[in-house]
């Protein structure tokens, strides 16, 4: 494990030569029991590595498990063991600094996040720099970088259902796509998913898809050599016949006379 030297600290952070400095990076196999009344001397961030911890603040507990992970600001009272199983290995970064940044993102006494495979690895990292030949100011500039992926990642507004579907639909709209599997994608249930697309869009999520293979259909039709049929099948439709049929419905015209109308 990594601890910073108190008199860097001092110089740097004191001074506010710098908007964080490191106290210390490190990882505990087992993680003791950790009972802190008055809080910590600075910031903590904390992630389970494996097993489960429970968390107590506020005069509340919450168990997390390998990949979740808090932060408690300074002096924030906590408390932290393992949980009924006994097993609880942890990851943590501590630090001084960054006030600005969390009230940014609405951030006051703690928030529980999910540490990706990217966080860890990225804490991985910054261990290893720690230990060798950096300084108090390249360590400062990677957690930095760290903490604002982590924080963006976090806090990002989430995407509205209509744009994750629209974008499912961009991307898919030549296979066979059905409602169970944008559902899926989407983790709703199909009758929900339909209901709750038409309600937000005004149009179902079938009569999207068709609206967007028929685009893409007039993209081929006017600048590439493909023959009609082989358009059909490019944006999704199962037969040529069924292709025609849809596009004379939304165009007025079959892809051949839309082809040779618009040159």
């Amino acid at each position: 494990m990594f601890f910073e030297i108190k008199e860097n600290i001092k110089e740097f952070f004191d001074s506010n030569k710098l908007p964080v400095v490191l106290d210390s990076v490190g990882f505990f196999d087992v993680q003791p029991h950790m009972t802190r009344p008055e809080g910590f001397h600075c910031h903590h961030l904390l992630w389970v590595t494996k097993g489960e911890g429970i968390f107590t603040f506020n005069g509340k507990s919450v168990t997390l498990t390998a990949g979740q992970g808090i932060y408690f600001s300074k002096g924030f009272p906590h408390e932290y063991k393992a949980g009924k199983d006994g097993v609880f290995g942890s990851a943590w970064i501590t630090f001084h600094g960054l006030d600005n940044l969390m009230l940014c993102f609405g951030i006051t006494n703690c928030f529980i996040f999910k540490a990706t495979d990217e966080v860890s690895a990225a804490a991985h990292l910054l261990h290893k720099h720690c230990l060798q030949n950096s300084t108090v100011i390249t360590r400062s500039a990677k957690f930095y970088s760290l903490m604002t992926e982590l924080l963006t990642s976090h806090f990002a507004p989430t995407v509205p259902l209509t744009e994750r579907i629209d974008r499912y639909l961009e991307n898919n709209f030549s296979m066979d796509v059905s409602l169970d599997d944008i559902a899926e994608t989407v983790s709703l249930n199909k009758f929900t998913l339909c209901k709750r697309y038409l309600e937000a869009s005004g149009t179902t999520v079938m009569n999207k898809l068709k609206s967007i293979r028929i685009a893409k259909a007039k993209q081929y039709l006017l600048n590439t050599a493909f023959s009609v049929e082989k358009i059909g099948e490019m944006c999704g439709f199962q037969s040529p016949s069924y292709f025609g049929k849809v596009f004379r419905e939304v165009t007025g015209k079959t892809p051949r006379e839309y082809r040779i109308r618009i040159k």
